[in-house]
């Protein structure tokens, strides 16, 4: 008899969940007017060298947007280079609901990456201790890694173990 509002409690939650998500996603894609002068823009315009992106600050900030777009554009030198251990130490500093959407976020750019980012991004993500997840984490989860696809059959034990460690 209690199964029924349990399952159906879930299902809002989680429902709520997401609307929210994308209320706070809308929210922060609001414009931010410019108080530079036109001689500031331009000066700022012309150095074309590449921004060295820091990924700790780029996962602890926690912006969709910015960290799938650095996993789908970045290169396998970029990330060996910046990296160095920063998405490790980056996830310490998360709750486990922030672990698991970022994990998933990360995964889901690089999917379709190479052999040696995928191998890469992988086993940083297995030096993560996700915690225990809960009832409804548990379920996105399991969800998620029904779906996930790996191709190499080297690979696909590392997704095994990354999806038992995110399981418990």
């Amino acid at each position: 008899m209690r199964i029924i509002p349990l399952i159906s409690t879930s299902i809002i939650l989680t429902l709520s969940l997401s609307v929210s998500a994308n209320v706070a996603s809308i929210h922060s894609r609001k414009a931010i007017p410019c108080h530079c002068n036109y001689r500031e823009l331009k000066d700022s315009t012309i150095d074309t060298q590449p921004v060295e992106i820091n990924v700790y600050k780029l996962i602890i900030s926690g912006k969709e947007e910015k960290i799938k777009k650095y996993f789908r554009e970045a290169t396998a030198e970029e990330l060996l280079k910046t990296d160095s251990g920063a998405i490790a130490k980056a996830f310490k500093r998360l709750n486990t609901n922030d672990k698991v959407s970022r994990t998933i976020w990360i995964l889901e750019e690089t999917k379709g990456r190479n052999i040696e980012i995928r191998d890469f991004i992988y086993n940083e993500l297995l030096k993560v201790d996700y915690g225990k997840p809960s009832f409804f984490l548990n379920h996105m989860i399991n969800n998620y890694f029904t779906n996930y696809n790996e191709t190499d059959t080297l690979l696909s034990g590392k997704v095994r173990k990354l999806h038992g460690k995110m399981n418990r």
